[in-house]
Formats: C-alpha cells, structure tokens, sequence
C-alpha cells in the first residue's frame, strides 16, 4: 500500500507538470521535461549500480547488469527476482512512466497540440483512465498464471502503472475543478477512507 501511495504522489506532481507542458506546446519543453526528470534520477542510480556490481563481482556488462542499467529488469512478470538492487524495481516503473510521458508530450508538440490549461487537463484524464484499465487488465492476466506470486505483482512495471495515473488524475482534476479539489482533499479522514477503498478495490 505504501508504494502506491508514494506512486500516486509522484503522479500527482508529475501531471501538473505534464498540463504545463502541454500549455507551452513546444518540443523544447517536451524534451526539457524528459531531461529533467533523468538528470534527478538516472545518473546517481547508475553511480549506486556501478558501485555495488564492483563491490559483489558482477560485470558491468553482462547481460545481468545491462538489464539493470536500462530498467528492464521488472517489465516482464517473471523476471522481478533479477534486481541486482531490490528497491530499484519502483525506479522501473517511475522510469518507463517518465519515458512515456515525454514521448507523448513530444508527439503532442510536433503536432502542434497546444491546448489551454482546462483542455490539457482533460486530455490527461482521458489517457489515465486508458493506462488504469489497461494495467488492471494486465495485472488479471498476469495473476492466472501459477507461479506469478504477489511479489512479481506488486514489482512488475506495467501492472503498477495505474497508480501514477491515479496521482495524473487528481493533478488534472485540480485544474478542472479547483474548488471541489481543495473541499474533498481538506478532508483528511474522508481522503484516507477513500484511497484505502480505492487501492484496495483496483488491486484486488
């Protein structure tokens, strides 16, 4: 529960960032974006991975660490016991969420998509409510399968992806009605009560 609370935080902060964004409409921000968002996270990652592959004796370049370096190690469901790091597994998912972020927000540019802040937020519900039923319907396909365990489930990237959606949609719906944003969200006990209902219900 508590990695996806931290998942939809971390949406929640990235979509205000995406709407603005949007707003801009230019490449330029598209791609200062995806910067951005590497520069925080990336190169002290591979600093950390460098270090402790040298310091157990794993290859920098074996496939194992490949794999590692360029976050592949969680995106099929078999394969979350690869982590040479074992918290890295959320880096995946915040990695591939941040990528495919930027690669729609330059595909909005070049189309010279630039809409006002109402319209931007809009178009970013839409896409969350796509990757939310997509992810569960990921996560119901996955969990048939007889050796998939709740640990594969809870670290495989593309199954978690619903939760940084969820944190996309609150930015956008703060942006579309900010008054009943700012009445619910005062509401600590009601906030609690309904976010544990609602994880609880897309999990299972």
């Amino acid at each position: 529960m508590g990695r996806q609370d931290f998942f939809a935080l971390s949406g929640y902060l990235i979509g205000r960032q995406v709407i603005k964004v949007l707003q801009a409409g230019t490449f330029k921000a598209a791609v200062y974006f995806a910067l951005r968002r590497w520069a925080r996270t990336v190169p002290t990652y591979w600093l950390v991975l460098g270090l402790f592959c040298s310091a157990v004796g794993i290859n920098w370049f074996s496939p194992l660490d490949t794999s590692n370096a360029l976050f592949l190690q969680t995106i099929n469901p078999g394969t979350s016991q690869q982590s040479i790091i074992s918290v890295a597994w959320s880096l995946v998912i915040e990695e591939w969420s941040y990528g495919i972020i930027s690669l729609l927000l330059m595909a909005a540019a070049l189309t010279r998509f630039r809409p006002t802040a109402i319209r931007a937020a809009k178009s970013v519900i839409v896409i969350c409510l796509m990757v939310t039923v997509a992810s569960i319907i990921a996560r119901l396909l996955a969990s048939q399968s007889q050796v998939i365990g709740w640990d594969i489930l809870k670290k495989t990237a593309p199954l978690q992806l619903d939760s940084l959606a969820a944190g996309c949609g609150w930015a956008s719906l703060e942006v579309l009605r900010p008054r009943f944003f700012k009445k619910v969200t005062s509401q600590r006990v009601l906030m609690f009560f309904v976010s544990l209902v609602g994880m609880s219900g897309v999990g299972w």
